[in-house]
């Protein structure tokens, strides 16, 4: 499990194998418990050291996976559940990891991931508000709207009408 956290927090996985294989030759001459409580200390310096010398402060690995993995299933029928096996996680260390590294919650990423999809759209194309709506996930238009407003403090219809040349293509009056 150590090992396992050292990679995630950014040790390199070389590195951290290179020491499970020094550990078990240590563990193995081992005699008494005083020289077992001694060589568990070190060990564990060791581990931490790795960490330490080879840490990124930016997002982590699995952060990054994760997020990736919300991003470009936004629009689908994607759950906390499914992300945390994909991620090799429970649903609710998911949402403490979310929590701890973003600040959100695992529905919060997620409703910005598809408000964000959706200005994709609202710039990129004439889809309506409902197909747009229907296309990022959100079961109806008015849902989408109070989220997109809530997020963008503006409606989509709004959003596009402040995108550059949107009143020469404007297909409907207001």
């Amino acid at each position: 499990m150590m090992s396992r956290a050292a990679v995630e927090s950014g040790a390199p996985q070389s590195e951290v194998l290179g020491l499970g294989f020094r550990h078990l030759t240590e563990l193995a001459a081992l005699d008494d418990d005083e020289q077992l409580a001694t060589w568990l200390r070190e060990a564990v310096f060791r581990i931490f050291d790795a960490v330490e010398r080879h840490q990124d402060f930016g997002t982590p690995v699995l952060i990054s996976k994760i997020l990736r993995v919300i991003r470009e299933e936004a629009a689908g029928e994607i759950t906390r559940e499914t992300v945390a096996k994909l991620a090799g996680v429970s649903p609710s260390h998911l949402g403490d990891l979310l929590r701890e590294r973003t600040g959100r919650t695992f529905t919060e990423l997620l409703r910005e991931a598809r408000v964000e999809k959706a200005c994709e759209l609202l710039r990129h194309s004439e889809m309506t508000m409902a197909e747009i709506a229907s296309e990022v996930g959100f079961c109806d238009q008015s849902h989408f709207t109070h989220v997109f407003r809530d997020l963008k403090k503006m409606t989509p219809r709004q959003y596009r009408l402040t995108l550059p040349g949107a009143a020469k293509t404007q297909k409907f009056p207001l």
